[in-house]
């Protein structure tokens, strides 16, 4: 295989992937809320991040020749890479929120608090006069 039939054939991979990848998140949608959404990016039935998966699987996989090894690993490696990025992002979300906005929640609450009780002085002292 010459070097231009490599690239078309990882042209191709990334396309299938890309628009595999948009079927099962359109089948995953209509499932569970009963309805079509396009999940693709920019107006086209593909999602990238499958292609890419796709890719980085085939460059990690590409030697090993048996179709149920190869599909376990494939299986087990994108699992532990989601596991691994969904915690990350859990993790750095929760770190945002107690480290930026918690101070701010703090500072609107206090502030609602002071405006809640100017405003039951007032009634109080308009009441009282």
């Amino acid at each position: 295989m010459n070097k231009r039939q490599k690239i078309s054939l990882l042209i191709v991979g990334f396309t299938v992937a890309a628009v595999g990848g948009w079927v099962y998140e359109e089948i995953c949608i209509y499932v569970l809320y009963h309805y079509l959404y396009n999940r693709g990016m920019l107006h086209l039935t593909l999602c990238p991040i499958y292609g890419f998966g796709g890719w980085g699987l085939y460059a990690l996989l590409h030697k090993i020749k048996s179709v149920p090894l190869y599909f376990l690993l494939s299986t087990i490696i994108a699992s532990v890479f989601e596991f691994a990025c969904s915690s990350l992002l859990a993790f750095l979300i929760d770190y945002v929120l107690a480290l930026v906005l918690k101070p701010l929640f703090e500072l609107l609450s206090l502030s609602n608090a002071s405006l809640l009780a100017t405003a039951a002085a007032r009634v109080v002292s308009s009441l009282c006069n």
